[in-house]
């Protein structure tokens, strides 16, 4: 039984690490490219990219959660 609760604990960290892993990947690739769209020499992207920086830059972590709860039904 311990070598059961050993292997299931083991295997929860593995999986956390690479969820952890693959959402700090999945942030440094669009920090990255919203980062490069803020400096392009076309207006309209630059608005794009700046709204969504201040949208996410603004707006507590709280009030997104409960938007996603409430609207998408996550």
């Amino acid at each position: 039984m311990a070598l059961g609760v050993a292997v299931a604990l083991g295997a929860a960290v593995v999986a956390g690490a690479v969820g952890v892993g693959a959402v700090v990947v999945g942030a440094v690739v669009v920090g990255t490219l919203v980062g490069i769209a803020r400096t392009s020499r076309w207006r309209t992207l630059r608005l794009i990219a700046g709204m969504y920086v201040e949208i996410n830059r603004n707006t507590p972590l709280v009030v997104k959660l409960c938007f996603l709860y409430f609207v998408f039904r996550i």
